[in-house]
């Protein structure tokens, strides 16, 4: 079995004859602009040629990125088979369907699925979330990869005991949202020793003899959440983590090829390499954004809000406080209502409930997956005198339609428990 490390949370499984791609994003920024890779890729597009199944573990960018999966050629993609877990919405499915991919296959939650005569695979979903892990199975080696993956102690716990004891663990190393306000230095560092904390948990749970840090190797590259990468865990103090925890860490940078269960000369360098990405940040161009009228924020709001009220309880809805924010560009506060609409409120911007560049907004109300973005980019401040929570409530609304599902009133959830 080899490892090729393609970038961040994507790398080549070859096993024989399977050549397995996880979430491959080649290029490009994603989440509304404001992560981009860290390191440069290698493996390109005509690269693909040489791949039988691609895994996506979930749906955000970093991980699924539809500009690049469209730059596949379409004669390679002819000859690729597709995984993913099984979903409501079936979207992640029927977009590589309409891609003319060999096959796309949704696979059950934690059933065993032979790929080929010698390796199985299963897909667990995380509880009340849409990520999803990937173990893999050969006569040789055992792999989890738990990419983004996030569990309490006790849900680790028992899925360590259905998994059992594995050869080669990959987990994310690093935060991978909004941490913190500018000021907040002691948050955002505490923020990052909890993915040290995590590391931890997921290292004695599996014990494995080589873990792979990874899904982190990313900056962040807009002018509202640049000041984060100063709080991300490094992978040179990542490997002597990993270290102290009596498993063997193996560093890959991209184009790197580790043959697994042999020691790895190469991580050094690919630590030196990735540092001296991080040195050269800041003389990376930035991501900046124009302003957007109050005109064309007030059309965006309108259609979300029919559509809203149209796929959920209208009683529900209706029910939601306004939702105020702070516009930076514009030094204005607009509210935000599913019963009154959207309107300029006579509000001082440290009582708003969230602060940020009306792009923002805009990106919020255009796209089901838009709040979620916005709380991933991390773009924004929370203002001393508001309630985040409104804005959880309304992503949480738009995150349900996202997937498929709604916002039910009373009668709705009875019904569930009396179908249950």
């Amino acid at each position: 079995m080899h490892i090729e490390w393609v970038n961040h949370a994507s790398f080549i499984l070859e096993y024989k004859d399977l050549r397995l791609i996880t979430d491959p994003w080649i290029e490009g920024r994603v989440f509304n602009q404001s992560w981009g890779l860290l390191a440069e890729t290698s493996f390109n597009y005509d690269d693909f040629s040489s791949i039988t199944h691609i895994w996506f573990s979930h749906e955000h960018p970093d991980h699924f990125f539809p500009p690049n999966i469209k730059k596949i050629p379409a004669e390679i993609r002819e000859n690729i088979t597709v995984l993913f877990q099984s979903t409501i919405d079936e979207k992640v499915s029927d977009f590589c369907k309409k891609l003319g991919f060999k096959e796309v296959i949704e696979i059950k939650d934690e059933v065993p699925y032979p790929l080929t005569e010698h390796v199985v695979i299963r897909i667990g979903k995380v509880v009340n979330d849409t990520d999803s892990w990937l173990h893999i199975q050969t006569p040789d080696f055992t792999v989890m990869n738990l990419n983004d993956c996030t569990f309490s102690e006790k849900d680790l716990d028992t899925l360590a005991r259905r998994i059992g004891r594995v050869d080669l663990l990959l987990t994310q190393f690093s935060f991978a949202k909004w941490i913190g306000n500018r000021t907040d230095e002691i948050g955002m560092q505490s923020h990052a020793r909890k993915k040290l904390d995590e590391i931890g948990h997921h290292i004695r749970a599996f014990r494995p003899t080589f873990t792979i840090p990874f899904a982190s190797f990313v900056w962040f590259c807009h002018e509202d959440n640049f000041h984060f990468n100063a709080f991300a865990n490094r992978i040179d103090m990542i490997q002597q983590h990993i270290d102290d925890l009596e498993s063997r860490a193996v560093v890959l940078y991209p184009g790197d090829r580790w043959k697994v269960g042999e020691g790895f000369e190469g991580s050094e360098k690919a630590i030196e390499r990735y540092m001296a990405d991080h040195a050269a940040l800041a003389h990376r161009e930035l991501t900046t954004f124009d302003s957007v009228s109050e005109e064309e924020l007030k059309r965006l709001a309108d259609r979300f809000i029919e559509k809203s009220l149209d796929r959920n309880s209208t009683r529900k809805l209706t029910s939601y406080r306004p939702l105020r924010a702070h516009l930076t560009d514009k030094n204005e506060v607009y509210s935000l209502s599913y019963r009154n609409g959207f309107q300029k409120v006579d509000l001082a911007a440290e009582d708003a409930d969230i602060s940020f560049h009306s792009q923002n907004l805009s990106y919020c109300l255009s796209h089901d997956w838009g709040f979620n973005t916005i709380l991933i980019a991390g773009t924004f401040q929370k203002p001393p005198g508001g309630d985040f929570q409104n804005f959880k409530e309304y992503q949480w609304v738009a995150h349900l339609n996202n997937h498929g599902k709604k916002m039910k009133g009373t009668l709705g959830r009875l019904i569930d428990k009396v179908v249950k």
